[in-house]
This record gives C-alpha cells, sequence and structure tokens, in this order.
C-alpha cells in the first residue's frame, strides 16, 4: 500500500470512529465532545498547577470551573464558542488558563478553591494572580469581556501594589481593606491586627468586621461590633453597626419559624433605637432605621408598616442614598405582593433617581423578573 493510500485509510478509520462517537453521544442525550481547534485555550488542569506556571510566567490566572455531569448547558456553550474559538490563542497567551471540574465529578482541588472563594454554580469565570489574590471574582463570558477583566485586574493589582511598604496608618488600612476585596483572608487578618494594636480606629474595626462576616465567623462579630459601640457611641456608622447587629442572627436560622422569631426580634430591637434617634433629633440615623423597618416589616408581610417607614425616608431625606434603599425595599414588597407593574416602576425610578447607587447596579434584574410576571419586555 502507498503511503498516500495508507493515510486515507487511516482518516476513513478516524471519521468513522468520531461517527461512532458522535452518534453515542446524541443517544444518551449529551452532545457530541468539540474537536479541538486552531487557536483554542491551552487549558491547565490544576489550581496549584496553575499557581506555579503564572509565578513562572508572571501572567494573572483565569480560573474556570466546569461542570458536565450532570450536563450544564452554560458551560457547554462557553467550551463550544468562546474557547473553542481562534480568539481562544489570545487568551492563553494573555493568561495562565486553568480550568476546574464541579458537580459529580468535583475534584478535591475543586473543593479547596471552592472553600477559599465561596461556592458557586459553573460556569465561573474569575481572575486571579498566582499568590491567589481574587482580582476579578466574576469576568465576562466572552472573549472580549474576559481580555476587559484583565484589563480590570491589572490595574486593581496597580493599585494595591502602589501600598506596599505604606507606613501611614489611612494607607495601611486602604491596604488591608484590598487584602479583604482579594479574598486573601489570612493576610488582610495579620494587616488589620497589626494595625489595630498601633494605631486603633473606628474604621479599622470596621474592616475587621467586614473580614469576620466574609469568612463566616458570626459570633467574633457580634462580639466586636458590640465592642465598637462602646467604644465609638458616636461614630458617624453607628446606626449602621446596630442594625447590623440587629439582623445577623436572622442569618443562622434552622426553620422558618426560627426565622420569623428573629426577625421579630429584630424590629423590636430597631424601633428602640429609632426612637432614640428620634429623641436625638439625628436625621441620618433615623433614616437608616426606617430602612431597616422597612424592610423587617415587608418580610413579616407587614405592607402597611413597610409603606410607612419607607415612605418617611422619601419624604425626610428625598436626596440622600437612604431613599434609593426605601425606594427599593417598596419595589421588593410590591413584588411579593404580586404588584409586578408597581415594583417595576419603583425599581425604575432608582434607575432614574439613583444611577450611580449601590440599588441602582440590582435594579435591572429586579425589573427583568417584574417583566417576566408580565409576561412583557421593555
Amino acid at each position: 500500500m502507498s503511503r498516500a493510500s495508507a493515510v486515507g485509510v487511516a482518516a476513513a478509520v478516524l471519521v468513522a470512529a468520531a461517527a461512532v462517537v458522535y452518534r453515542a453521544a446524541a443517544q444518551d442525550g449529551r452532545r457530541p465532545p468539540v474537536a479541538p481547534r486552531a487557536g483554542a485555550v491551552r487549558w491547565i488542569d490544576g489550581w496549584e498547577r496553575g499557581r506555579q506556571v503564572a509565578a513562572e510566567r508572571g501572567t494573572p490566572i483565569l480560573v474556570y470551573v466546569h461542570q458536565s455531569a450532570p450536563r450544564n448547558e452554560a458551560c457547554e456553550r462557553l467550551d463550544e464558542t468562546v474557547f473553542a474559538s481562534p480568539a481562544g490563542e489570545e487568551l492563553s497567551r494573555r493568561f495562565v488558563a486553568v480550568r476546574l471540574t464541579a458537580g459529580d465529578a468535583e475534584t478535591r482541588e475543586t473543593a479547596a478553591f471552592f472553600e477559599r472563594y465561596g461556592r458557586s454554580l459553573p460556569p465561573v469565570l474569575s481572575v486571579l494572580n498566582a499568590e491567589g489574590h481574587m482580582l476579578v471574582p466574576a469576568a465576562g463570558a466572552t472573549v472580549e469581556a474576559l481580555l476587559r477583566s484583565l484589563e480590570r485586574g491589572a490595574r486593581l493589582d496597580a493599585e494595591f501594589h502602589a501600598l506596599d511598604g505604606a507606613t501611614e496608618p489611612e494607607a495601611r488600612l486602604r491596604r488591608a481593606t484590598l487584602l479583604i476585596d482579594r479574598m486573601a483572608w489570612d493576610e488582610a487578618r495579620s494587616a488589620l491586627d497589626a494595625l489595630l494594636a498601633e494605631a486603633p480606629s473606628a474604621a479599622a474595626h470596621e474592616a475587621q468586621v467586614d473580614l469576620l462576616r466574609r469568612t463566616g465567623k458570626a459570633d467574633e462579630e457580634l462580639a466586636l461590633l458590640r465592642q465598637m459601640l462602646e467604644l465609638y457611641p458616636r461614630a458617624d456608622h453607628a446606626p449602621a453597626w446596630r442594625v447590623r447587629l440587629a439582623l445577623q442572627p436572622t442569618e443562622r436560622v434552622a426553620s422558618r419559624a426560627e426565622f420569623l422569631a428573629r426577625l421579630g426580634a429584630a424590629r423590636t430591637a430597631l424601633a428602640e433605637s429609632l426612637a432614640a434617634a428620634e429623641a436625638a433629633a439625628d436625621l441620618p440615623a433615623q433614616a437608616q432605621y426606617h430602612v431597616a423597618l422597612a424592610d423587617i416589616a415587608g418580610r413579616l408581610g407587614d405592607s402597611a408598616a413597610a409603606a410607612t417607614h419607607a415612605d418617611w425616608v422619601l419624604d425626610h431625606a428625598a436626596h440622600t442614598p437612604f431613599a434609593a434603599s426605601a425606594l427599593t425595599v417598596k419595589g421588593h414588597d410590591a413584588f411579593r405582593r404580586g404588584a409586578w407593574a408597581d415594583s417595576r416602576a419603583l425599581f425604575e425610578r432608582v434607575l432614574a433617581e439613583f444611577p450611580d447607587s449601590p440599588e441602582a447596579r440590582d435594579a435591572p434584574r429586579a425589573i427583568e423578573n417584574c417583566n417576566a410576571r408580565l409576561g412583557t419586555r421593555r
């Protein structure tokens, strides 16, 4: 047999084998595997190996947590379009691409990754550095969006490293809060412990509370909040601490009945705080307590009380950030009552009147949910 004939036979065998795989996959409901294409992303399967390669190359890491069992259509779309495209070569050039497996075939490395950075449903796309610092927790799902996430991560990294060696308390606190944002929990804890030992402040304690909250240390968080109210009773953020102190126990319940009981206790505590703020004529504190009480009332099904508290904020603090919160609380309460058109109108007000607020970032999804219930699109 000539060389050309041998090559032809081999090619025919490969085509036939591929057809068998394709038919088998189709018969059991799975999509056939995607053949590698020129320029497709070159994956490293393993978090620790990926960090090692990133340290050697001096490039950031794109972590992709995928799932194939049970079937995940969103992961399949990413695999077949974004990561198998010729543009994928640019991702491999700019990132160390690490793939982790979740679902029925979840690996120990994936479990360890979720334990540190929080568990999310696949697909997960995040940008980290070789030190394991989280730069962009939720990167985009296109090549262009992923490259923009890379640029954003580089800017954040530059901001962080500009604070290396800082000695001023304000700069050290900024670096510690960035460590929390980067989910570098142990480094953040050490930095804050050192700062609080040398230059204690309400802001540094607030950062410590945030660290305890994000690492699930609920009892330590409550104890620290109580200590802060003793140390800084007149601090600008003291009302927010009281709100958190009242509501945090509702996050740890074993039943609906326990949740409602703790929510009722929070309502009582915050009503007392509101009365004290009224006696002191402290308008910002009153607004914060009214927002929290409106939310609690809505969750308890007391829509009339929710409206009373929220409307107080809209009447007395209409041009403050608390008004965006009040509109959002009213929007959620209207949605729970099935008043989806009213709910949509409230979230649209948030977007129109407070476009730069944190609430405005979540308003579009709330509007989509209302439209879905109404069977309309805008």
